[in-house]
């Protein structure tokens, strides 16, 4: 018999973590959509700012 020890705990830490990461992320874009939205707006209106300077 083996005395190997497998910690299972890292799985379920990863994928609390990775839930909580998504969360957060959801949660950042929905308390700033009107602010993303408004810089959308802006851009499609006056453009790229230093636009003439772009070189690609």
């Amino acid at each position: 018999m083996s005395d190997s020890k497998i910690d299972t705990s890292h799985p379920i830490e990863d994928k609390s973590a990775r839930a909580s990461k998504i969360e957060r992320e959801r949660f950042w874009l929905v308390e700033n959509a009107e602010a993303i939205a408004e810089a959308n707006a802006y851009i499609e209106k006056h453009g790229l700012p230093f636009a003439k300077y772009r070189q690609f």
